[in-house]
């Protein structure tokens, strides 16, 4: 019995063409995964504090204009954390203002959020930093 080319398989060329072929895609893929990675830990982090400014503003009509750092309370009035995020609230001025700062575990920057200025800005900063 001879042997066709067909029937012998693959050549070493072949073979190393198909290997250099997929590492070009992943490379290509890989780092626009990662970038939409990072683009949607932003959108969560952006919705986390639009909830969190959201439940506190309900909050402070009830409580003339008295903002709270306690998650329990905040809960009672619309706020959900998700466990991706950490939140951290600075309450200024007694309690008629806060700085609020959310961070996503993929992130290294922080969302920073001041009631006085209502202004939300990244930074690499915490707000509960000393």
């Amino acid at each position: 019995m001879t042997l066709d080319r067909r029937d012998r398989g693959f050549t070493l060329i072949e073979l190393v063409v198909t290997v250099l072929v997929l590492g070009l895609l992943a490379a290509i893929a890989v780092p626009t995964l990662m970038s939409q990675r990072q683009k949607a830990a932003k959108a969560a982090v952006t919705a986390e504090m639009r909830s969190l400014r959201t439940a506190q503003e309900a909050r402070s009509v009830d409580n003339n204009p008295r903002y709270t750092a306690n998650f329990a309370l905040l809960k009672a009035e619309g706020f959900h954390r998700t466990d991706d995020v950490t939140v951290h609230i600075v309450l200024t001025d007694g309690d008629n203002a806060y700085v609020a700062c959310a961070r996503h575990g993929l992130l290294d920057e922080w969302l920073t959020y001041s009631s006085v200025a209502e202004t939300t800005a990244w930074s690499p900063d915490d707000c509960a930093s000393p």
